[in-house]
């Protein structure tokens, strides 16, 4: 049985991974996991109708919380160790699948809230939000 935690986080990579899709992304892979980090979603951006080309691959870190009116937001959960963690896992993947160095490649984070009362969320997707 999951705990709560775990399934506010669950519910928040579906709606992150849906709110992605709506915005022409397209889901490479869920939890990513090594022993020295997880990466919740790996997508990608792609160009063209036919024949895709990749343009970049984004590695996106979810953070949600159920708000109760404190005053802390989800994207502050992700702290300077938990981006070195993900950093490295980026990278692993990166090599483990040998994706060209050409290809450019950032972390993102989205943050949700979901309010306890409406149960409606609030979702801020942001771009680069990590970095080395």
């Amino acid at each position: 049985m999951l705990s709560h935690r775990q399934q506010v986080g669950n519910l928040g990579e579906d709606l992150a991974a849906d709110f992605l899709k709506d915005k022409g992304y397209q889901i490479v892979e869920r939890n990513y996991r090594k022993k020295w980090g997880e990466i919740d979603l790996i997508v990608t951006k792609s160009s063209g109708l036919i024949l895709k080309k990749i343009e970049k691959y984004v590695f996106v870190e979810v953070k949600t919380l159920r708000r109760h009116g404190q005053g802390i937001f989800p994207e502050e959960e992700v702290t300077f160790w938990k981006q070195k963690r993900i950093i490295r896992a980026a990278k692993t993947f990166l090599a483990e699948k040998k994706i060209s160095k050409n290809i450019p490649w950032q972390i993102d984070v989205v943050a949700i809230e979901i309010d306890s009362l409406s149960k409606e969320p609030i979702i801020r997707h942001l771009k680069n939000a990590v970095w080395e």
